[in-house]
This record gives structure tokens, sequence and C-alpha cells, in this order.
């Protein structure tokens, strides 16, 4: 598995080819125009996106933003992949574990939401220190649990 920086040809590609979850998850939260919302916003956020990609076959991409410019050091993380990432379960969990740590350098907490049916997703999530359930002051939607994981070398400082 690859890691390369987000283009267009290669967010088409896994948007065009996503996991049912992951596509009901898009549908979810952007509505019948999911796949031009979602493609629009990868393209047009300013942040690392990164691609993992198996002979030259985009089959993942995520990332972290700050959606709120009053808390820069709170990141929405991110993960869409194609049924092909199953593939490379192992390769993957090593690489997301070495961003997790870069993105512990950047943010004190990464959070977002998934949707109820999507246990792939909590699987893959709570062994990387993802913790669920409701926060005080998250609002909460329907169909979907929250999520979030706290910078581990602030564990100590909550």
């Amino acid at each position: 598995m690859n890691k390369v920086n987000k283009n267009e040809k290669d967010v088409r590609y896994i948007l065009n080819h996503l996991r049912q979850p992951d596509k009901i998850e898009c549908m979810a939260l952007k509505g019948e125009n999911w796949k031009e919302e979602v493609f629009n916003e990868i393209i047009n956020t300013d942040f690392e996106c990164l691609i993992g990609e198996d002979d030259n076959i985009p089959v993942c991409m995520g990332g972290v933003w700050s959606t709120d410019e009053n808390n820069p050091d709170i990141g929405c993380i991110w993960f869409l992949s194609t049924d092909e990432v199953v593939k490379h379960k192992i390769s993957l969990l090593k690489h997301i574990k070495r961003e997790l740590k870069n993105y512990d350098n950047k943010y004190f907490m990464t959070y977002n939401y998934i949707h109820d049916s999507n246990l792939e997703a909590r699987k893959w999530l709570e062994p990387l220190g993802f913790v669920f359930g409701n926060m005080k002051g998250i609002p909460k939607r329907e169909n979907q649990t929250f999520f979030y994981r706290i910078n581990q070398s602030m564990k100590g400082l909550n």
C-alpha cells in the first residue's frame, strides 16, 4: 500500500467505488448530491488528504481538518474506502497508526460520527483508541454515533 496526496482523479475513483457502508454515511450526511458535495469538500478544503493505493489503484482516502476556527486543535477525522481495502488491513493499520501520531502533534482531539449500521468502521476505530458515545455539548444525530480520540500525549491532562 502506497500513500499519495489528494488529486481529483483518485478522489473521483474512490467515490465511484465506495464500500456500501461509506456510501450510506455520505448519503446520510450530504443528501441526494452526496458524491459531488463530498468531492468538492475534499478537493476545495485546505488539509492533507492521504490516498492509499495498490498498484496505482486508489483503495482508500482519509484525513483530518479543523472545522472550527475558534478551536483549531480539534479536528474532524474521516476515512472512505473501496471494497478492495479489506485486502490491505494490516498494512493500512500500520499507516493509520503512524498518521495518528502525526495528528497528535497537531490536534488535542479528533472526532466524527459514524452511521449506526457501519459496524466495520467501529471494529477499526476502537483498537486505535477512539471512544464511542456522547460528550457534553455535542449534538446527537439521528442514526449516527459520535466517536472521538484524545491526543495520547495529553490524556492525563483532561
